[in-house]
């Protein structure tokens, strides 16, 4: 309740300031966090949808952007495009993700973390555990009333196969210390 209150003042504070410029605000998350839903808590442990499903509220003063709840897989590279879509920049061809403002259905969603991979569509997710070998079917958000295709389960399965797996020796990489002094502040690391 206390966020909602300081998101309210600032949302009061930027359309009061509309009148004088172009105001956009972008709330985000990176990730979510798991409370014992499959056996983890916290986050960075898993790839199942209370880490992986997150939001991206766009929001400006003008009805133009009143949209409703949109349900299309994307990922946090899709930010950035999108933000240049909203101010009529055109994004880079190098620039990976895309718009949120377009109609495409968003296709695949791939996830990568640390001995666990993770391929969605349509609601539907393929999390493959490298080191038991198995694949799990799980349900993200959307998914009720809905069940999977055996083509779906399919093509899923043969996402993941085509990812590379990255090996990368755990003492190869000496830490940056301004970096394990940042990871220290924000309580990642002790």
């Amino acid at each position: 309740l206390y966020t909602d209150s300081l998101i309210g003042q600032l949302v009061r504070e930027l359309e009061a300031a509309a009148a004088e410029r172009d105001v956009l605000l972008v709330i985000t998350s990176d990730h979510g966090d798991e409370f014992l839903e499959h056996g983890g808590l916290g986050h960075g442990s898993t790839l199942y949808p209370e880490l992986l499903e997150t939001f991206a509220i766009f929001w400006r003063p003008e009805s133009r952007m009143r949209h409703s709840r949109d349900q299309r897989l994307s990922g946090t590279i899709d930010i950035a495009p999108t933000l240049l879509d909203l101010v009529g920049i055109q994004k880079p061809k190098e620039m990976e993700g895309r718009s949120l403002l377009g109609s495409s259905s968003g296709g695949a969603v791939v996830a990568e973390l640390a001995r666990t991979k993770a391929a969605i569509k349509e609601h539907w997710g393929l999390v493959r555990d490298l080191d038991a070998g198995q694949d799990e079917l799980v349900a993200y958000s959307g998914a009720s009333g809905s069940r999977p295709t055996a083509e779906l389960v399919a093509e899923l399965r043969s996402l993941l196969d085509s990812l590379e797996v990255r090996e990368t020796p755990v003492d190869s990489v000496a830490p940056d210390p301004e970096v394990v002094q940042q990871l220290k502040a924000l309580g990642y690391i002790e």
